[in-house]
């Protein structure tokens, strides 16, 4: 996904630069730009100070239904299929197609890959616990015309999908990070909010027509630089889910610009 920015890059503002990463963080590694992402910057879990949070969310449970051949993994409205590959579309002011791979870890956890069509690479590391999956780290190199950015995610905890799906269960997810951009280091956190709106929307893509789950969440990300903090950045997007294909479809609002992804089938 390409940004476009106007200020020059020795003068770059820090609301600019969260709005990168937030975006970024929407799409779970979003392309920006057409430059191949460096492989040494993907995600690497082994590296991450990782918080898990020991603490379940009241008395709930997983559903057997919800735990398949992934073991821990296994998720009713996220399966873990390494052996599928699935197209999906990002519709807006700057199209684009990326393919999606997961592939399970020895020891628990997944990755998901995005190959864009481009060429560019998004590798991202999953966790599970009895609580749900969590999108472990965010540490990808990300260019653009003019900006490069690196996040390397210094601790990370709660879930990123649950569970156990209901209408009104709310969860969240944390992160602290530190971006290289321009030659300096911002530290910062992201505090993303989530809850299930809807269990039953009907929800047409170009893969087919589906009843999905919907997650309407908001990312407030907060940057500081020598002392400088800011007022923090918030975006508002919403998540389809439909049982046993995993997401169908993302919408971001920006002011009046939209922008979607959307599930057009397996390859």
């Amino acid at each position: 996904m390409f940004l476009k920015t106007q200020t020059s890059e020795k003068k770059l503002p820090i609301k600019k630069i969260s709005i990168v990463i937030v975006v970024t963080l929407v799409f779970f590694g979003c392309e920006m730009g057409n430059q191949t992402s460096n492989p040494e910057g993907a995600a690497n879990s082994d590296n991450v100070r990782q918080k898990i949070d020991s603490q379940p969310e009241g008395k709930e449970k997983p559903d057997a239904v919800a735990l398949n051949s992934a073991g821990a993994c296994g998720n009713q409205y996220y399966p873990i299929d390494s052996k599928t590959e699935r197209e999906f579309n990002v519709n807006g002011a700057a199209p684009a197609k990326y393919v999606l791979k997961q592939a399970l870890k020895d020891g628990g956890g997944f990755t998901e890959t995005r190959k864009f069509a481009s060429g560019t690479e998004i590798v991202s590391n999953w966790s599970c616990n009895q609580d749900g999956l969590r999108n472990a780290d965010y540490n990808n190199v990300i260019s653009a015309p003019i900006v490069k950015v690196k996040m390397t995610t210094l601790e990370s905890y709660g879930i990123t999908i649950p569970n156990i799906w209901e209408k009104g269960k709310k969860w969240t997810t944390n992160y602290k990070i530190e971006v290289d951009m321009l030659g300096r280091r911002i530290g910062g956190t992201v505090t993303i909010d989530n809850e299930i709106v809807k269990m039953d929307d009907n929800i047409s893509v170009q893969a087919d027509d589906y009843v999905a789950a919907r997650v309407d969440s908001v990312i407030d990300i907060k940057l500081a630089m020598k002392g400088a903090k800011t007022p923090g950045s918030k975006i508002a997007f919403s998540n389809w889910y439909a049982r046993d294909v995993g997401l169908v479809k993302q919408e971001v609002k920006m002011g009046k610009a939209i922008t979607s992804v959307e599930y057009a089938g397996e390859k």
